[in-house]
């Protein structure tokens, strides 16, 4: 819940807070940038960017950008993630959220247990509706991992769409 509280706190004063080591600017077709926190690597998978950190191998934030149609409206595209998070195998929803702002849409706070994996996970799921792409920024780890730092907040707080 703090961190959650820091996310919206961050968005709304758009600040960048925190230290970074550069500017990570996505592909022509992903539309976005942000800061890339200290220590953490991207890479591409499955058409998403990820980000991880050998610190804490089994955590990732990764970022998927979707071409806004010329139908999709919010609405849509948040009830098209209400029932993503709600399909979850054995998920806990502990908060949902509205942002406002410059890039609107809703955060997720939820826990679940992916297939084969057989433990639980915690996820902060972030949607962001820009002008001509949306975007999840999903951090994902272990429900046991007690890593509470800002690295989303600050991504998130950096986070630009670039049209």
């Amino acid at each position: 819940m703090t961190r959650l509280v820091l996310l919206i706190a961050v968005l709304a004063a758009g600040c960048q807070g925190g230290e970074t080591t550069e500017r990570f600017v996505g592909a022509d077709d992903e539309g976005f940038s942000c800061d890339l926190p200290t220590g953490w690597t991207p890479a591409r998978d499955r058409g998403s960017v990820v980000f991880t950190t050998p610190a804490q191998p089994r955590r990732t934030v990764v970022v998927r950008s979707i071409p806004r149609s010329e139908r999709g409206t919010d609405v849509a595209y948040l009830s098209a993630a209400d029932t993503v998070m709600n399909g979850l195998p054995d998920v806990e929803v502990a908060s949902k959220r509205t942002l406002t702002g410059a890039l609107g849409g809703a955060i997720y706070e939820l826990s679940f247990v992916p297939p084969g994996v057989g433990e639980r996970f915690t996820r902060t799921h972030v949607v962001l509706l820009g002008e001509d792409h949306v975007f999840h920024v999903i951090e994902t780890e272990p429900a046991t991992a007690e890593t509470r730092d800002d690295v989303v907040t600050r991504l998130i707080g950096s986070f630009r769409e670039e049209v």
